[in-house]
């Protein structure tokens, strides 16, 4: 078993760059980075393929693999040009995960409100899903749901219905 931490949980004001040894000596093995807008963070959507490699191999070279990434991506916003935004967002995550070495985005699908129904933040889902699976394929990503503070696929069963409709092996949980 590998014991990994997840980026939000460290100082911000300390480049994760410069906390690596620290982290490896705490007992880390691996790290979860987020995609987030400065200066929360090393990541960004604008960040360069350059500045991605130089951090993963960073991450590598202490010995602290860079085994996830998160973005708080939302496939279920009200508004479709907001849900086409989410979804180009999305292709830019898979894009850094692959330099960086990241083999897995943990993503949760859908975010329940009295604007978006449950049939509705469903089909959003499996829409936003759908058209990122193959992306994700190519550069050997999974994607991974989570059921964080949303009130959508509280149940192992809807979960598991959610992905035989997504039908791919690089969606699961």
């Amino acid at each position: 078993m590998k014991k990994s931490i997840m980026r939000g949980t460290l100082p911000l004001a300390s480049s994760v760059v410069k906390i690596l040894e620290p982290i490896k000596k705490a007992g880390f093995d691996g790290i979860q980075l987020g995609v987030l807008e400065p200066p929360l963070g090393e990541l960004s959507l604008r960040s360069s393929d350059e500045d991605v490699k130089r951090l993963g191999k960073a991450c590598r070279d202490a010995g602290v693999e860079p085994h996830s990434i998160y973005l708080g991506i939302r496939f279920f916003y009200e508004e479709a040009a907001d849900r086409r935004k989410a979804l180009d967002d999305g292709k830019r995550v898979i894009d850094i995960a692959a330099p960086l070495g990241a083999r897995t985005w943990l993503i949760h699908p859908g975010q329940l409100s009295p604007e978006i129904p449950y049939d509705a933040c469903w089909q959003y889902s499996l829409d936003g899903l759908n058209a990122l699976k193959r992306h994700a394929e190519a550069t050997h990503l999974r994607i991974g749901l989570e059921n964080v503070w949303s009130k959508f696929l509280m149940s192992p069963l809807a979960f598991r219905r959610l992905i035989a409709e997504v039908h791919r092996p690089s969606v699961g949980v």
